[in-house]
Parts: structure tokens; sequence; C-alpha cells
């Protein structure tokens, strides 16, 4: 919470660096409380920057932990019909190591989650029973699941599921 976000702050700042807000949410969402890593992040994000601040982008670009987070860009990006944005963050999970069986994974469980959303709202089920229902404990999943439900119709998501099937068999079949 604030704690963190102060702590990030002042490591910062003892780095000679400044970061935005923007890029201080994601990167407390993202590494979390681990201040060992949290410290090697923002010390390869100062280098990185050099005088200028940490933004959003950099975020994006440099935090290892940020894989979890491209995997919504890639599903917003999917979701979206924008091909070309898919490829680019499917290339940038290839090159952080992320593997085709990794990322069917990611798609199908984020796919569901999605779904799980769309039936959550359209029975008009209290936030407060979200987290649970989509087996999360973070706030940014439950919102940006929901921010993905509400932009995606149920055609799309079942769409979705059929290109994952096909990817997913032709995976295991070669």
């Amino acid at each position: 919470g604030t704690g963190l976000g102060n702590w990030v702050r002042e490591r910062v700042a003892a780095k000679g660096a400044q970061i935005d807000q923007q890029a201080l949410a994601e990167l407390c969402e993202v590494v979390g409380p681990n201040l060992w890593a949290m410290d090697s992040e923002l010390e390869k994000l100062a280098i990185y920057v050099g005088a200028r601040p940490i933004t959003l982008d950099d975020v994006k670009a440099l935090v290892a932990g940020n894989r979890e987070s491209s995997v919504f860009e890639l599903v917003d990006a999917i979701m979206d019909r924008r091909p070309d944005k898919a490829l680019q963050v499917t290339e940038r999970l290839f090159i952080s190591g992320a593997t085709g069986p990794y990322l069917i994974s990611m798609i199908a469980r984020q796919a569901r989650m999605v779904a799980i959303a769309q039936d959550l709202a359209a029975r008009q089920a209290p936030q407060g029973e979200w987290a649970s229902a989509l087996g999360t404990s973070s706030d940014f999943v439950v919102r940006k699941t929901a921010d993905q439900a509400r932009r995606s119709s149920a055609e799309a998501v079942r769409g979705l599921y059929r290109l994952i099937l096909e990817a997913d068999v032709a995976m295991k079949t070669g």
C-alpha cells in the first residue's frame, strides 16, 4: 500500500531517479512487497532511464515480474481484435522467456475469468464476491478482468475458446 509506495519513492530518489505515479502503481502491483526484488528492479530501471523519469512503459518493458500484466495486454489485444498489438506483446513475452504452452494456458485462464466475470455482471453479483469467484485475491486482477468482460461480447469469448482449442491441438499434434 502507501508504505510500499513511499519506500519505492525513497529508493528511486536514492538512486538519483524519478518515477511517475502510473509507473509506481504498476511496479508496486507487479513486484509486490518483496523489497529485494523491488530494489533490483529499481536499479535496472534507474540505469535504463538515465535522467528522465521512470514511466509505465519502462516498467512494462523491463520488469521481469510483469509477465502476468503482459498476458493481460495480450488478451486485451486479442479481445479487441488488434492482431498487430497481440503479435507485438507475444514477441515481448517470448523474449522474456514465455513458451507457447504457457501463453495458451494463461490466455485460456484469462478467457475463463472473463467468462465468469460476464456471468457475475449479468447476475449483478456484488463486487465483494468477484475476487473469490475469479479465484484471485488481487484487486488489480479483478479490475482488469471486469474491464475485459465489459468490453467483450460472449460470442468473442466463445470464439477465443475455439482458437485456444485449435492452438492447443496444433501444438500437441505438431
